[in-house]
This record gives C-alpha cells, sequence and structure tokens, in this order.
C-alpha cells in the first residue's frame, strides 16, 4: 500500500507554552492528527528565513518526484507577510508562490483561515493607527492571494463566512473547528458523582477583561447569589493581575482564582462539573467558534454557551450543555435551575461522551483529507 504524504504548512512558529492560545495550540493537535491517520508529514514553519529553505527543501523533492496527497495550511491571525517577529514584509510572496507551486503540480491546498476579525464592525471601530491601517492592507493582500492557490478554504463555522464578503466566491468553504482530545483526564482523576449533598462545580477557563468580551462579572455575581454552586475560574498569571482590583470585591469563599495549564488545568476539569463559556456578545464573537468548546468538550464536561451565537447554536445541536444570556438575571436563573435538577448535568455528560468521537482532532484531520482528495480526483477525472 503506497504511504500516504502530505506537506503541513505554517507560517509561524506556534509557542504553545508561552503563548498557550487556540492559535498556538492548534497547529501542534492538527499536526499530530496528521500523524496518527497514517501520514507522512513534511513540516514547514517557523520564520520567512526558515520557510524559504523549507519550501526550497521540499519543492527540489517534488521536481524529483516526489508524491504529496495534499498541503494543509493555517493562517495567523496577523497577515502571512507580517509574521516575523518584527512583522517586517521581507518575503510577501514567499508562502502564496510555494502554495500555488503545489497547485500546478497538482497537489490539492487546503487553508484554515482561522481570523477574519479585521473585517469586523468591533475593529472598524478601534483600526486607528498606522500601523493596523497597513495590517489591513496584507489582510486584503492575503485574500487576494489565496483566490489563486488555496483549492478548499476551511473556517472556523458556516457563519464565519459572512465576515470575507465577495472574497474567494467560487472557493468552497468548510466548517472546521477546533478539536478534542479523546483521552485528556489525569489518570486517576475522575469526575464526581453529583449528589444533594455537594455543590455544583462550574469551571470558566479561558482569557478576563473589565468591560470588554471576557467580563466575567455577571458569572461570579450569578454563583455568588445560588447557594449549591461553586465556581474556579483559572486564568492567566498576568492576565489575572491587570484585572484582579476590579474582581476582588467579588471574590467569596465559593469562588476560587487559579493559574493552573497543561495537566493542572485537566486536574480542574476532572474536578468539575461543567464548563462555563459565558461572555458579552459582540458581533465578531457571534460568529466564532472557540476552542475552548473543545477542551470542555474533550474533558467530558457539559457546557454553558451564549445563546445567538455559534457556539450555542452547536452546545444546543449536540445536546451537551445549556445556552443562556449573560446577564445575572439569567445566569442566576440557570444555575438555579441546576441545582434543582442536577439529573440533567449527567444526561448532558453522557451527550458529551456521544459527541466527543466525531469532533476529535483525528476526525478533523480525516475531514481535510476527504475534502483535499476530492479535489485530487475531480481534477484527474
Amino acid at each position: 500500500m503506497p504511504t500516504k504524504r502530505c506537506i503541513f504548512h505554517l507560517p509561524f512558529m506556534p509557542d504553545p507554552v508561552h503563548r498557550p492560545s487556540s492559535t498556538n495550540i492548534r497547529p501542534g493537535k492538527m499536526l499530530q492528527a496528521f500523524r496518527d491517520a497514517g501520514y507522512d508529514v513534511f513540516v514547514i514553519m517557523g520564520d520567512s528565513k526558515e520557510r524559504a529553505s523549507l519550501i526550497e527543501e521540499v519543492k527540489n523533492s517534488i521536481n524529483r518526484g516526489a508524491m504529496y496527497d495534499f498541503v494543509y495550511s493555517e493562517s495567523d491571525t496577523s497577515p502571512t507577510a507580517l509574521t516575523d517577529a518584527d512583522h517586517f514584509p521581507r518575503h510577501p510572496w514567499l508562502d502564496f508562490e510555494f502554495l500555488a507551486f503545489c497547485r500546478r503540480r497538482g497537489i490539492p491546498v487546503g487553508l484554515f483561515y482561522r481570523d477574519a476579525y479585521w473585517r469586523s464592525s468591533d475593529y472598524a471601530k478601534n483600526r486607528k493607527s498606522w500601523k493596523e491601517k497597513i495590517a489591513n492592507i496584507f489582510y486584503r493582500f492575503d485574500l487576494f492571494q489565496y483566490e489563486r492557490c488555496v483549492d478548499v478554504l476551511f473556517v472556523p463555522s458556516e457563519d464565519f463566512v459572512r465576515l470575507l464578503g465577495n472574497n474567494l466566491r467560487s472557493t468552497p468553504k468548510i466548517p472546521l473547528p477546533s478539536g478534542c482530545e479523546e483521552d485528556v483526564l489525569v489518570e486517576g482523576v475522575g469526575h464526581r458523582e453529583i449528589t444533594p449533598a455537594k455543590d455544583i462545580r462550574l469551571i470558566y477557563a479561558g482569557g478576563i477583561t473589565v468591560g470588554e468580551a471576557n467580563d466575567i462579572s455577571s458569572l461570579i455575581q450569578a454563583a455568588n447569589m445560588v447557594s449549591g454552586v461553586e465556581l474556579t475560574i483559572c486564568v492567566r498569571d498576568y492576565d489575572w493581575e491587570r484585572v484582579q482590583d476590579h474582581y476582588a470585591s467579588y471574590l467569596t469563599p465559593s469562588i476560587k482564582v487559579l493559574h493552573e495549564r497543561g495537566e493542572g488545568l485537566q486536574r480542574l476539569y476532572a474536578q468539575s462539573d461543567i464548563g462555563m463559556m459565558i461572555y458579552r456578545p459582540t458581533p465578531y464573537g457571534r460568529l466564532c467558534m472557540p476552542g475552548k468548546l473543545f477542551s470542555y468538550l474533550g474533558a467530558g464536561l457539559p457546557i454553558v454557551a451564549n445563546e445567538h451565537s455559534v457556539a450555542g447554536d452547536f452546545v444546543s445541536k449536540n445536546g451537551i450543555g445549556w445556552v443562556s444570556d449573560c446577564s445575572l438575571d439569567a445566569l442566576k436563573v440557570l444555575f438555579e435551575h441546576l441545582v434543582a435538577n442536577r439529573e440533567e448535568v449527567e444526561k448532558k455528560r453522557a451527550a458529551c461522551a456521544s459527541a466527543l468521537t466525531a469532533n476529535s482532532w483525528t476526525a478533523r484531520a480525516n475531514k481535510v483529507a476527504d475534502a483535499l482528495n476530492r479535489v485530487k480526483t475531480d481534477h484527474e477525472s
């Protein structure tokens, strides 16, 4: 049986340890998922100098007859030409010319376009500096180049496509949100049985701000108002330092603030009952599918998500949690309902287990392979 081979292209070097955002975590998960799916993967990532060397190497191998099933690429949150540490556009054509080369050689190209915040009304209101205006030009340059060098554009959600406007109208667009681990719980630590004698433990893991999308004041206040609820807030230590003066007055013995990551965070998930994804609604936020949703799902945690959002729609469709608005009153009513109906949490947890395999990282890699192999078959027929 022929060896399955693909090229994994990333116009930056992810740093999941020091910058544990979805942008930095997702590439490593997808790379491993392709390997788990049986692919021999040639990896191109790093700064523009490193990528240029790797691109030259793989182009030479293709010219000598090496065969690859497809190229999978992911965009950065910065424009492709500006991903070097100093954001100077040393090689603005490098990555696009390589992807176009692969296409000319009959190798299908798929690209995950992770972030179109620059096309949102939120960004337009705040775009004032000359740096942001220059970045906007290069963001548009990215979309223009994708027209000629991408066969399939993978996006976080179907609704996300609205942000692309008239760009890439003829390019197929396929939702490819983040995935989840199929076995992430730390050995020897499992979920607690929910009984009337125990509080329901909520966990919020993510960013934290004041007066912006990640303002969780209502969440904390609602948890404090309902007997039988505990809340653990897990945020980066430097994010907490910026906002702790604001939140200090909300903290009570039933509210814990921690700064875990990696295995420590998995332990917190294993000791929790429900994952919270409640944010202040913004036009852009409603269209996003946060990677945190799949972190919770992979840990077997039912989820509370914003109503009228892509994430909330996913939670409702799969029966893996509840939707709510972010107001104090709505959250208080929901928490009272959960305390009075603890069996619901167990039912939602069972639904999480059912949804897990279909949303694993390996499932995402197989979805990419299927889509791009269809492109190859269509071109050959």
